[in-house]
């Protein structure tokens, strides 16, 4: 298995001081799994088995386990400590996400596999979402519900979500997708279901679905981190490092 490069096209190029965890837990994953793969051992022969045992059979499990996920915070906790639970559950999901990455890559460099154009991905249903909105076809309400915790930057921590777009922002947005063209085409689930498996496809499906579930995680982060900056009238939060965003927060522990 070759080295495979880690794809940070949509990481942020300048992130802000609060971001910058984010950063860090994305790089920190990808290379221990690239250590992994250059050692000349056990743990290299173990890795490798993984992921040809998840090319064939084991996505459907990762598959089930991102249509069922879901993370309650009890209102209890102070937000310091849901910001920690926040930031371990994004590392799993992350985990999860690289290593469907290194599989993929994997499979896409055997070349043996039919072409994947016809899989409609969760970005290429995000195209269609905002098209509608443009059109008036659909409501701001439904538009939130599948895709308002996506953003344009969409791992930065300071990017307003699309649900806080005012609506003329959102339709000014909504309106550049216009001449974008989605032919029709299959949805994972049908690729999941179908026999033989393509499962070039079904894991780059996979990839779109573990980044649309991310990014919910840094939704629910991005919405404490306005509650504490408005709470404790803190100019901009996102200037801040994420050590000094929790040594603020215990501060403030006793209010929550």
């Amino acid at each position: 298995m070759t080295q495979l490069n880690l794809d940070i096209s949509e990481l942020i190029s300048h992130p802000s001081p609060a971001s910058k965890k984010v950063i860090k837990i994305i790089k920190s994953i990808y290379y221990d799994y690239q250590k992994k793969l250059t050692q000349k051992n056990l743990r290299r022969l173990i890795f490798i088995t993984k992921i040809k045992l998840y090319q064939k059979q084991n996505y459907k499990q990762l598959y089930l386990y991102l249509k069922n996920y879901q993370i309650l915070l009890p209102s209890t906790l102070s937000k310091s400590n849901q910001l920690k639970i926040l930031f371990s559950e994004f590392s799993k999901l992350q985990q999860k996400l690289i290593f469907n990455n290194f599989a993929l890559a994997s499979l896409a460099s055997l070349n043996q596999f039919p072409t994947t154009s016809n899989i409609l991905t969760i970005e290429d249903e995000k195209i269609i979402y905002l098209q509608k909105i443009a059109n008036n076809q659909i409501s701001r309400l439904l538009f939130n519900k599948k895709f308002g915790h996506y953003a344009l930057n969409p791992y930065e921590l300071s990017e307003p979500r699309f649900t806080e777009y005012k609506s003329s922002q959102l339709k000014k947005l909504a309106k550049l997708t216009l001449n974008i063209n989605i032919k029709s085409k299959k949805k994972l689930e049908n690729y999941i279901k179908s026999e033989p498996a393509n499962h070039l496809a079904i894991l780059i499906g996979l990839r779109e679905l573990f980044k649309s579930t991310s990014l919910k995680v840094i939704k629910q982060i991005r919405d404490i981190l306005l509650l504490i900056e408005k709470e404790q009238r803190i100019d901009n939060i996102f200037n801040l490092s994420y050590k000094q965003i929790q040594k603020k927060s215990l501060n403030y522990n006793h209010y929550d």
